[in-house]
């Protein structure tokens, strides 16, 4: 894909796991299937848990930039216009974490958003954007009720990938 094309951003991988249960990733995705369709379960979530997702709004996969074009090189990855596509999994406890957490995920971004482009929202627990100074913002709401934020200094650069992880331990987010 070249950075004319309509898509906006894509990932290649998404993770989220639980310090309190540090063995046990929640939900695991690769982004890896030939196609999307808006199917119902078409998204595979790779973790037990088994909370496969739908695209949403024309979201689709593609594999003409991979982070690693060598053998075996890396799979097909999630590609979303910005423009109300994304993948979106049932509400489930298992993804309710409001400790200690760590959500990582590889990301492409294309060009510039003009508002916030989220990469992971659990609406009233915990989300990840990136900031129209290619910033990543993480918002969470901790156990205690408070809720908190953190914008990185460093950019996201256009048209390269890059492997984002955010670490919360005991509200020491890393």
């Amino acid at each position: 894909q070249n950075s004319n094309a309509s898509d906006r951003w894509a990932a290649i991988t998404f993770a989220l796991r639980s310090f309190a249960s540090s063995t046990t990733t929640r939900l695991s995705m690769s982004f890896d299937e030939t196609s999307w369709n808006g199917t119902a379960g078409e998204v595979k979530d790779d973790s037990a848990y088994g909370l496969d997702g739908v695209a949403v709004g024309g979201a689709t996969t593609a594999n003409t930039t991979p982070v690693s074009s060598a053998n075996p090189g890396t799979c097909r990855y999630g590609s979303y216009s910005g423009n109300g596509q994304y993948v979106e999994i049932a509400n489930n406890p298992a993804v309710n974490i409001s400790t200690q957490l760590t959500v990582t995920a590889w990301i492409y971004l294309k060009s510039t958003p003009s508002e916030l482009q989220t990469i992971v929202s659990k609406d009233t627990n915990y989300e990840f954007h990136i900031d129209n100074g290619r910033h990543v913002y993480w918002w969470w709401n901790v156990s205690s009720g408070n809720q908190r934020s953190i914008t990185t200094t460093n950019t996201i650069s256009l048209n390269a990938w890059h492997h984002i992880a955010v670490t919360d331990r005991k509200s020491v987010v890393k």
